[in-house]
This record gives structure tokens, sequence and C-alpha cells, in this order.
């Protein structure tokens, strides 16, 4: 056995101590409970919010907390009804939806395991979560996705399907067993409520009740075990620290399968008594400033891609003088907004200054899907650009053997922290130290006013063929200041004598949310004031002066750069942009960088050869 065992698990049947995780005073202090126990406690201030809302038939509706409570009881019951045993796995895909919240919390009730899946996911990752998480239920929300899901669910004995959208279940599907979010709903009208009590009564604030799966970025991915108590503690502190208020209204649009949509979605309506609105699905193709126009939220958390994509399409405008700074906020939505949020990778200092000119102060957070949100956060009163802010409270954050600029790698420790990777106590033993402490992989520093910096990953810092290293984060985006035209700027050269640099063209996507050779807007506009009449990035890449515009902005960054091992000598415009649903960027919009440099290989030896 492992020495350090006694800080994690990898069985989704064990218990993490949450009472020695608790600390003496302030937001640490707050009583660890389960998930049951804060929904029925959220009834008396709560109950009758207006907490979920949708879109159907051009109409919103809404769903109480009480209305929640009692559908998700129902889900428990036809869970049970279906054999579900306690810790057996229930896996949800589709897009956000009062159903996926019901199928989640319903699973939690039960005792299950609830399994968000990526709907980007193929096939073969679906069916590793499948198996992996023991699922025996697997709840999608149209034909497209069920179909995905019954190919990975082949030779899995026992595994029921479910389709929660209101769309009938196509014939082929029904004859392999789906069944309609009705019939499902209908199949626990035997069971008891005592008998779901019971269960109830049984669960711990230490035990698992979420899976969170990893992106997967090199290789299958993991299965973070969640515990009631992480995803309580640390949904409390946010709110608190932000001071959400009941009525508050958020946007819904990132996974409900990644712990953002978790805090945000699922539990703060509990906790503070916010309002959720759920986005339509092609909300990341092009209907995202619709949407905020339309709910126009007070709490929006945006991840750095889309958050530069706010910023392309308004810069434009205010600097030709269309449209007033004072403006901007209405423009896009966020006029009513109070607590603007950035997270899940590094945001540029340009899009920073450019919104708090227009009155809208972003707030950097940092953190991971195995710490179930934040571990440092910047915050109304102390907010530093550019950093991710303090260490938040209750929990322990470090850099381990920094070297002489104070760099290492970012080491934390809390009540936050996961139990384990499901069934891999290897790589659960390589992550979290024999003193408890969980090590991030991420390259940062602290200030000497105690604001965390982090610049980059360990396994992305690239190693010049002189031995030397460098972090390509600051070096992109010196590169992205300078090229307005580049939705992706990507340093590559591992081992190279020098480095150079892969590029994306802004274009539009599919209503599948694919990339197209089609350039966007802002990409067709800035051609043209380059001279050239353009319209498709395969025009634009054969282009003279297009490719002199990427190579005279490169020579600018490159004056700034930090030495000359980060100088970028060559680029190649790739002949299409990079998206979730093409695999190089995560659901969260973080760039899969190795899968880049392996579905580009040729492409970077042919710039190295030539």
């Amino acid at each position: 056995m492992a020495s350090n065992q006694k800080h994690w698990v990898s069985e989704p049947t064990s218990e993490i101590d949450t009472i020695a995780r608790v600390g003496k005073e302030g937001i640490s202090a707050i009583p660890p409970r389960t998930i049951p126990d804060l929904i029925k406690g959220s009834f008396s201030k709560f109950g009758s919010n207006k907490a979920w809302n949708v879109k159907r038939a051009g109409k919103w509706e809404y769903i109480t907390i009480t209305e929640m409570y009692e559908q998700c009881m129902c889900v428990a019951k036809s869970l049970l009804a279906v054999g579900l045993k306690r810790f057996d796995g229930v896996s949800i895909m589709g897009f956000n939806s009062p159903e996926w919240i019901m199928a989640e919390l319903g699973t939690i009730i039960a005792g299950g395991l609830a399994t968000g899946i990526y709907t980007t996911n193929n096939v073969e990752t679906t069916k590793y979560i499948l198996e992996n998480s023991g699922s025996r239920v697997a709840i999608g929300e149209h034909s497209l996705i069920l179909e995905k899901l019954l190919e990975a669910g082949k030779g899995i004995e026992g595994m029921k399907f479910v389709q929660y959208s209101p769309v009938p279940v196509e014939q082929s599907q029904r004859e392999r067993g789906v069944i309609s979010w009705e019939e499902f709903l209908q199949l626990g009208k035997d069971v008891k409520t005592e008998d779901v009590e019971a269960i109830i009564s049984t669960q711990k604030p230490g035990q698992c009740t979420n899976l969170v799966y990893t992106s997967g970025t090199t290789g299958m991915p993991k299965g973070t075990m969640l515990t009631h108590d992480n995803m309580i503690w640390i949904t409390t502190l946010m709110n608190l620290e932000y001071k959400f208020k009941q009525g508050d209204r958020i946007l819904s649009y990132l996974p409900s399968s990644h712990v953002v949509g978790q805090m945000f979605d699922v539990f703060t309506p509990f906790i503070s008594g916010c309002e959720v609105y759920f986005a339509m699905s092609n909300v990341l193709s092009g209907s995202l400033i619709d949407s905020l126009k339309e709910v126009e939220p007070n709490v929006f958390l945006g991840v750095p891609r889309v958050w530069e994509l706010i910023f392309e399409k308004v810069e434009v405008e205010v600097k030709t003088g269309r449209l007033p700074t004072g403006d901007v906020a209405k423009s896009i939505g966020l006029s009513k907004a109070r607590i603007l949020i950035t997270a899940a990778a590094i945001l540029p200092l340009s899009v920073y200054e450019f919104l708090a000119d227009a009155g809208l102060p972003l707030y950097n957070l940092y953190g991971t899907t195995e710490i179930c949100g934040p571990a440092a956060m910047n915050l109304p009163h102390a907010n530093k650009v550019g950093s991710v802010g303090k260490p938040i409270q209750g929990s322990e954050l470090i850099i381990d053997k920094p070297n002489s600029e104070g760099e290492g790698e970012v080491l934390i420790r809390g009540r936050y922290l996961f139990m384990g990777y499901l069934k891999d106590p290897v790589k659960t033993a390589e992550v979290i130290d024999t003193d408890g402490w969980f090590h991030t992989g991420d390259v940062g520093y602290i200030d000497s006013e105690g604001f965390v910096w982090i610049n980059g990953r360990i396994k992305e810092i690239l190693k010049i063929g002189s031995g030397q290293k460098v972090a390509p984060i600051p070096i992109e985006q010196e590169m992205k200041k300078e090229l307005k035209l580049c939705a992706f700027c990507v340093v590559v050269g591992e081992a190279k004598q020098h480095f150079n640099m892969l590029v994306t063209l802004k274009s539009k996507l599919s209503p599948a949310g694919i990339p197209t050779d089609d350039l966007d807007d802002e990409a067709v506009g800035i051609c043209k004031s380059l001279g050239v009449e353009v319209n498709k990035i395969s025009e634009a890449k054969e282009s003279v002066i297009v490719n002199k515009y990427i190579q005279d902005g490169i020579n600018r960054a490159n004056e700034r750069a930090m030495n000359h091992l980060c100088l970028i000598k060559k680029f190649t415009i790739l002949p299409l942009n990079f998206s979730i649903n093409t695999n190089e960027l995560t659901p969260t919009g973080k760039l899969k960088r190795l899968y880049v440099v392996k579905k580009y290989y040729d492409v970077i030896e042919k710039m190295y050869s030539k």
C-alpha cells in the first residue's frame, strides 16, 4: 500500500475523513453535509424560486427548487426500479437542461455516481467512461447522442438507455432498448419514498457522489471522484466571496459535465437562490451574445476564448467610433452584470484592459477538476490583473522547488481536494504526495503581495535544442497582440534549435460547431483593410500580403522578446481553425497542445526542413 494513501482513495465505496479537513474558523469551518441535506435545507428560503429556466417553443419555462426535488425523487425511484445499486454509475450526455440536472441529482439521491460525459467525446472515449464508471444507466439528450451511447454500450450487460429530449424516441433506437424520459419516470411509481429516504440517511459528506472526467489531453480521461462536501463547500465559498444574491441571473452554457457547470448551474441555486437560464445548444457557434442580451446575467463566467470572442466582436467598433466605450456593456448583454469571472486558461492582458475601460472588470480565478473549483481567486476588493488572485480561505497553496525567479510547481492542499482517480491508485499517488499536497503540474509564482501567477503547464514547457526551457504561452500572447487576424498562435519546436509557430485564422463555425473555410466577418474586414479581397482561409493562405502581415507582426513581437530563445523564426497558416468538436480544444476551450503538435507533425517538420 502506498505510504500516502491516507490522503486519498481509489475506490468509490471508500470514504474521505472530511472532519480532518474542516477548519477552525470562517468559511473553512462550515460543517460538512450531504447534497440531499443541502437540497432539503434550501426549501424554506428558496423553495419557490424560479431556479432553472429553459426556453421551449419560444417561451421561457421555469422549475422551482421544490419542483426540482420532486422530479429528482422520481428519477431516484426509477433508478432503483431498474436495479441501481449503491455507487453504481449513471452516465449523462447532452446539453445543459433541467433534465440533465434532474438526472444528476436523482442519481445522487439514489446513492449512485453521477457521471457527466462531454457531447464531443467519441465512441471510444464514451465506452471507456461507461465501463470505468460502472454505469448501469445511460441518459442522453437526443437520437444522435443516443446512437453514440448505444454503440459505446455494446457488450455492457444490463445497460439501460433513456432519452430526455421531448422528441419521440426513434423506432430503430426503441427496438434497441431506448425509452423516453416519461416512460423512465413511470418505472419508479411503485418504489416507496421511505426506501429512498433510507438510502439518503446512509450517505455521508466524505463519500463519492460525482465523477467528473478530465479532458483527456494526454490519453483516456481520468475519473475524478468528488465528495458531497467537495461540491458543497467550494460552491458555498465562491457564493460567499462573490456575494451572490437571491434572484441573481446566471447564463448556463459551459458543459454541466465540467466542475464550473456543476458549481454555477447545479448547486448555486440551493446556496444563494440564484436563477439559472439555459442557453441554446448552439451558443458557442454564434448565439452567445444574443443569449446574454436576452438573459442579462448578473453573474457570468467565461473561459478565455469566450472573452476573446467578445473582445474581438466589439474592439473594432469601439476603435472606429461606431460604438462608444460606455455602451459596450449594453451591446453584449452585460449591463446588469455585477460579477464577471474568467477561468480555465490564461487571458491576454489587452482583453482585461479593454473590458475594464468599458466598466467590465474581470476577476480571474485558478483551479482544477481535482479540487472541484478554484484554489485562488481575484475578488472585487483584491484584484490584480494578470494574476489568478490570492489563495482561497481554508486552503494552502505553495510553490514547490522555486527557481531563482521564484517559479516552481503549484501545490495545493485543502478541503476541496478530490478523493482520488477512480480505480487508478498509480496515477493518484503520482499527484498526491505523502503530506497530502496535490501536485497541479502548473508552473507559477506568488508575488510580494500574495497574488498567484500561472505561467503554463510543466508538460507544455518547451526545451530547445541547447537544453534551455521556455514557456510558450507568454510568447503566444505577445504574438496575438500583433495578429488580430489570427485565432490561435501555437509555438512549436521541442528539441529544435529555434521556435516556429502554427497559426489559425479567425473563421466561421458550421451549425455543428465544426470550423469552416469561411473567414469570419472580423477577419474579412482585416484583410480588406490590408487591400486583400478574400473570404476564405484557403484564399488568405495564398495571399502574399496576408503572409507579410503575419510576418511583420511576428517581427514586432520578436522585438519585445525576453531573450533570443523566445524568437519565432517561421510560421505556417493551418487550413482550418481549432474547435472543441475537432478535438484541438478541451470542452472549456483550452488548447490541447500535445494533440495539435501530433496532428500537425508533418507540417511542423516541413518548417524545420526548409
